[in-house]
């Protein structure tokens, strides 16, 4: 916290700001108002406005427009391309600004299982839409039966936990329920 304000109290026309991930660790929509907030108090100095280099992931900035048109204001990206097997990293700085997050792409190529994947875009798809967001997992009767096991269980010994434990591993492994 102490960091940022200083960095906005601070800097001035021959300053250099660099802020990479502003408004982390805050939610989205305080984080959000916070990075908006502080460019603005820095494009109100005009002349004495430092130079910044800002990198965020709150694209809604750009999808609402939430800054204002200035001469001094400049935006910048990474340039991407797209081949059949999805998204390359150009590894070059153009004009414009990012609308959308690549993390999943990013993730599929460091090899995250794709089922975890594809629930991120579920998720990302159903909060863009402002929808609920459904359950995490998909619970079948498998999951239900250990969910009352766990509850039923009596955790008074340290046999009746390795017990429980045993139980769970021939159950997920073999399907059998003797408890």
């Amino acid at each position: 916290k102490q960091r940022y304000q200083r960095r906005v109290r601070g800097g001035w026309g021959r300053s250099l700001v660099v802020i990479d991930e502003f408004g982390k660790g805050t939610s989205h929509h305080n984080g959000v108002a916070l990075f908006v907030a502080a460019v603005k108090h820095w494009l109100a100095m005009e002349s004495d406005c430092p130079f910044i280099l800002a990198a965020t992931h709150y694209h809604s900035i750009f999808r609402q427009k939430l800054l204002p048109d200035s001469p001094i204001l400049r935006y910048k990206t990474f340039d991407i391309g797209e081949d059949d097997i999805g998204l390359v990293y150009l590894y070059r700085v153009i004009d414009g600004y990012c609308l959308h997050s690549r993390a999943n792409n990013v993730a599929r190529m460091a090899g995250i299982n794709p089922a975890i994947i594809d629930r991120a875009d579920e998720i990302m798809e159903l909060s863009a839409a402002q929808k609920p967001i459904t359950g995490l997992w998909k619970c079948n009767e498998k999951h239900r039966t250990i969910a009352e096991k766990f509850l039923e269980a009596k955790f008074s010994s340290e046999q009746s936990s390795s017990e429980f434990i045993d139980w769970i591993k021939d159950f997920v492994v073999r399907g059998e329920s003797k408890m």
